[in-house]
């Protein structure tokens, strides 16, 4: 079903809290198409009771310099042929088509030297579903963002929203599922995957502040 949630544990994660090691659980958000939109870790260390919450970008490289990731994806026949060879860097999104969870935790693993615990696939509408459910967001946006939809959507997202675009600047902007898509689908800030990861943190820690309430 595409509103499933499901979830691959990599140990036991009971065992794990109970000797005091950190706990990494990896949630994958893939989109209608099965492609990867983004990636979540959250990382629970049972000692101090910490819990931290990171993104990754699904262009990020898994493999060699995370720079190359701009440089491969700059053509996606690059990201085909990168994808296929184990001399080039892989990335996130394509390590998730290609690979079973096992590979792609032995990656992450080479990649960050660290053990995952779990690994979740969220779909990216159940997401919006669940923000929706949940009253929406309240999210940080720093400065206005302003674009034309065609040089963000796919043709769905072109046929469901206006020509143009706007998001408020404002500590505590109100995003429901519609805003949240635009704001996902934003790319024009000039920052590259620095400005996805910003992106991506302001809505996980609001929809984490949102759980907590």
């Amino acid at each position: 079903e595409e509103d499933d949630f499901t979830i691959r544990t990599m140990e036991d994660i009971g065992k794990t809290i109970e000797d005091g090691r950190r706990v990494n659980f990896l949630v994958l958000a893939p989109n209608r198409e099965e492609a990867l939109d983004a990636a979540v870790m959250i990382s629970f260390e049972p000692l101090s009771g910490r819990v931290v919450i990171f993104n990754l970008p699904a262009n990020l490289c898994l493999d060699g310099a995370a720079e190359d990731s701009t440089r491969i994806l700059a053509d996606r026949k690059a990201v085909d042929h990168a994808a296929g060879s184990e001399n080039l860097p892989r990335t996130l999104e394509a390590a998730y088509a290609r690979e079973d969870f096992d590979q792609l935790a032995a990656r992450l693993k080479k990649t960050f030297g660290s053990e995952l615990s779990a690994i979740g696939v969220l779909p990216t509408e159940t997401f919006l579903h669940l923000v929706d459910l949940m009253g929406g967001l309240f999210v940080e946006v720093p400065s206005r963002i302003s674009f034309r939809n065609a040089e963000a959507g796919t043709p769905e997202f072109n046929r469901n929203y206006p020509d143009w675009i706007e998001i408020p600047e404002g500590a505590e902007v109100f995003f429901d599922s519609d805003k949240t898509r635009m704001y996902l689908a934003y790319r024009f800030d000039g920052l590259g995957l620095r400005g996805q990861l910003f992106r991506a943190r302001r809505l996980a820690v609001s929809f984490g502040r949102k759980l907590k309430s």
